[in-house]
């Protein structure tokens, strides 16, 4: 019985041996920049430039015949003259970008790695504003906000570069069409009167026609 063990744990040993030589994870996390440009399916608005700053998580796993698989979540804050709910020239939000895709690695070496991955991926930016006025003596809480969700696909291509067994950098570009998508605004006054609180509400929903999304990446991989 206990050679037994003995054989069974050398197979699991041999063979997580074996599969860790074809298959190579690297997992990081950068500095992400997003230029996205979209469109209202209306001639009433203008297009929607956005600039976006935040972090950059990815994971490439790559097999010893160049097969990759790819995984990235991106999240930080979102910047636009072309939305106007603030009190500000330059309204802030707040993004998200969830991305997979698969492709190739044309260089694939234990110190160096790069390659190419088609991707598609939901992307949204969220804007919102709360403010007071008074009306007829009465204090009215207004919270605006507008939420523009896009379904988007195109490639990215990386690379990476190891300066320990373990430890290296990468560059990534991510370059997306955005195939469609809806704008959602919201709007609720509340208030309070005779102990009593009031509220009223108004959504609207507008169509996003495709544009485009750039987006550079730069960061520490981890890689095992």
């Amino acid at each position: 019985m206990k050679k037994f063990f003995i054989s069974i744990s050398a197979v699991l040993l041999l063979g997580s041996s074996a599969f860790a030589k074809k298959w190579t994870n690297n997992v990081g996390v950068g500095f992400d920049y997003q230029k996205s440009l979209t469109s209202y399916d209306s001639s009433d608005y203008s297009d929607i430039s956005q600039n976006s700053f935040g972090v950059h998580g990815t994971y490439i796993g790559v097999h010893e015949n160049g097969f990759t698989a790819k995984a990235d979540l991106n999240f930080g804050i979102c910047l636009t003259d072309d939305i106007s709910i603030q009190d500000l020239d330059t309204n802030i939000g707040f993004f998200e970008s969830y991305l997979l895709g698969a492709g190739y690695s044309f260089v694939n070496t234990d110190r160096f790695l790069a390659g190419i991955t088609g991707m598609v991926g939901l992307d949204m930016w969220v804007y919102g504003f709360t403010e007071t006025q008074t009306v007829a003596s009465v204090d009215h809480d207004y919270t605006t906000s507008v939420i523009n969700l896009t379904f988007s696909t195109g490639f990215d291509l990386f690379a990476r570069t190891k300066i320990s067994d373990h430890f290296g950098f990468y560059g990534n570009l991510g370059i997306r069409y955005q195939v469609a998508g809806v704008s959602l605004y919201g709007r609720e006054d509340s208030y309070e009167n005779g102990g009593t609180v009031h509220s009223s509400k108004v959504n609207e929903d507008e169509l996003l026609l495709g544009k485009y999304i750039i987006e550079p990446s730069v960061g520490f991989m981890w890689v095992f």
